[in-house]
């Protein structure tokens, strides 16, 4: 029988509040440490906020909990696509279909992870397995879907589409733009969720192959997802996004200047402004020099101690509670006093796209 912790972090997991999840589910594992599922869904919490280490390490404490279960084996499976190890993810679901070949999901994330590898035969081949076994799982009908239009087979794709739509409004594979979290809209498009967020965030370009992907998750061609930004952003009053206690939104860091940047609101594209969850590296991580750019920046200590560098004024050091206001185009960097960690909220203003602190 699950107990309350494991129940409240799965229902929590469903509502992708991931980090009251993690919280809920180490609860399940501090009163029962060989509980595979616990184990497993942590894993998959961990994989969706990021720490990839330690979502392993919990699938594979799942695994040898329960070896003879196919449970662990794919949500391991899982935890390897979603950084596109996709050898070791395919190793992994193989051994889950040795154990239970007839669970209609790992079909699907075999399909999955054979799109990926740009199997499309194999990925159409384990979609109808699955199908096979549960003729609504939207999983399979997703990426029997993208299988068939890589195969030329449009006319079977669309019919897919339509089908799944009518089935099943609400479910997220069947939509394009109509509110999609980014977890959902990286599995609709078989991309990573950090590479999706970066693109999101400006902090990368997408190939031609990643234009094409994106293109067959969101069910428009390329000429139609390109032309989706010529609207521009829509500055009205009815904008909003929320950032909650110590989830960074689920977004990646990426390091700039010496700091390992969490963006917050990722969900809310063309912003004015943007705002990170900073960590002020060792001394060591700073690149030599100063950082200049477009616009404005604030900075607001949360932990820890910063000196703050600029061209034309003297070091300031500052504490919690602290911060500092900055043109962005002036010379500056913020470096690490102490042994503690610093913890900074950062805005920037973002007069032009790919702008960070």
């Amino acid at each position: 029988m699950m107990g309350p912790h494991y129940v409240r972090g799965s229902l929590l997991c469903d509502r992708e509040r991931y980090a009251e999840a993690i919280a809920e589910l180490q609860l399940a594992i501090a009163e029962d440490e060989n509980d595979p599922y616990a184990q497993g869904l942590l894993a998959v919490c961990l994989s969706e906020t990021d720490r990839h280490q330690q979502a392993v390490e919990a699938a594979k404490r799942a695994i040898e909990i329960a070896p003879a279960s196919d449970y662990g084996h794919a949500v391991l499976a899982r935890v390897y696509v979603e950084r596109a190890r996709l050898e070791e993810a395919f190793a992994s679901i193989s051994e889950a279909l040795r154990i239970d070949p007839e669970d209609p999901l790992n079909q699907g994330w075999l399909a999955r992870i054979e799109y990926e590898r740009s199997n499309w035969q194999a990925s159409l081949a384990a979609a109808d397995a699955g199908l096979a076994l549960d003729a609504e799982n939207d999983f399979c009908l997703h990426y029997r879907s993208l299988a068939l239009t890589k195969l030329g087979r449009g006319d079977e794709a669309r019919r897919d589409q339509e089908a799944l739509l009518a089935a099943n409004p609400d479910d997220p594979h069947s939509h394009a733009a109509r509110g999609w979290t980014l977890a959902q809209a990286a599995k609709a498009c078989a991309v990573a969720r950090s590479t999706l967020s970066k693109i999101e965030n400006a902090q990368m370009s997408p190939t031609y192959e990643l234009l094409l992907k994106l293109a067959d998750g969101f069910g428009l061609g390329i000429g139609e997802l390109l032309a989706a930004d010529d609207a521009g952003p829509a500055h009205g009053g009815g904008r909003r996004s929320l950032a909650r206690p110590g989830s960074g939104d689920g977004s990646p860091e990426f390091e700039f200047g010496g700091c390992a940047h969490r963006p917050l609101c990722a969900d809310l594209a063309g912003k004015r402004m943007q705002p990170y969850l900073s960590r002020v590296l060792d001394p060591g991580a700073a690149p030599a020099g100063w950082s200049r750019h477009d616009g404005e920046e604030f900075l607001y200590v949360l932990a820890g101690r910063v000196q703050v560098l600029t061209e034309f004024y003297a070091p300031a050091e500052l504490g919690p509670g602290e911060g500092c206001y900055l043109d962005s185009r002036m010379g500056h960097r913020v470096e690490r006093l102490g042994d503690e960690e610093p913890r900074l909220l950062w805005i920037a203003t973002r007069p032009q796209a790919g702008d960070a602190p």
